[in-house]
């Protein structure tokens, strides 16, 4: 994606490939405990243990390209001259070209792009009692 007054699309959806398969283990454990003269009183213990191998798979990868906000003026191009080229591609080299700076212009590409930003929760154990009459 680039930023051209909002986030559009840049090449293709997928372009950045697929991210790695979700995978997640939960564990969750209950025992019941009956106790008084006539076993009415139940105790309860719980445990539950979600991602409990601590896996920390990447679920979003940072999309935008530019660092900057591209115009039509930024190409000497008027808004419709802009979107023609948008579709019929002529103006993907000019953007990339733009993007990629030169010796005297910085770098305008997003440098966390392509990069892994999103990441599965952590390990996360609860404990829980319960008195049932």
């Amino acid at each position: 994606m680039i930023t051209y007054i909002t986030a559009v699309i840049f090449t293709k959806r997928g372009d950045l490939g697929r991210s790695p398969m979700f995978t997640q283990t939960d564990f969750y454990v209950s025992h019941k405990y009956r106790f008084g003269r006539d076993k009415r009183f139940t105790l309860a213990g719980d445990v539950n243990v979600t991602n409990l191998f601590d896996e920390a798979n990447v679920l979003t990868v940072q999309n935008v390209k530019s660092a900057v906000t591209i115009s039509p003026s930024t190409f000497g191009q008027t808004e419709v001259q802009f979107a023609n080229g948008w579709i019929t591609g002529s103006n993907l080299a000019a953007i990339n070209t733009y993007l990629a700076g030169s010796s005297t212009v910085l770098n305008r590409t997003n440098s966390s792009w392509g990069l892994a930003n999103g990441y599965q929760g952590n390990r996360s154990i609860r404990f829980g009692a319960r008195l049932i009459f």
